[in-house]
């Protein structure tokens, strides 16, 4: 009966320690909501900034294999040219080059 009256005192009193409590939890719970939101919005962006990075770094060396291989091309091409006029008239390599199909046009990477 005494826990009865206490119980309508408090209500006439307008407050519910039960109530409370779950109000102060579920505050807590929305900030506890609040912070993880805002480390996994870094979190994306991190990711984000990463990605780009990368694929900065790919398009860079995919540049710079691009020239090494015209590069590399241009050696081996200066290297057949001395060599057939070391070997003069008649090189094989002239024979080969001659036998060769007219290079195909280089295909662009996308």
């Amino acid at each position: 009966m005494k826990e009865m009256r206490e119980e309508i005192s408090q209500t006439n009193s307008g407050r519910w320690p039960a109530l409370e409590k779950l109000k102060a939890e579920k505050a807590a719970a929305e900030e506890q909501l609040r912070i993880a939101r805002d480390e996994r919005a870094k979190l994306q962006r991190d990711v984000h900034a990463i990605q780009q990075q990368a694929e900065s770094s790919w398009a860079t060396e995919r540049m710079e294999n691009a020239l090494l291989r015209e590069r590399i091309n241009d050696i081996a091409a200066e290297v057949a040219k001395l060599a057939m006029q070391l070997e003069g008239p008649n090189s094989p390599i002239e024979a080969m080059l001659a036998s060769e199909a007219p290079p195909a046009r280089p295909v662009r990477p996308r």
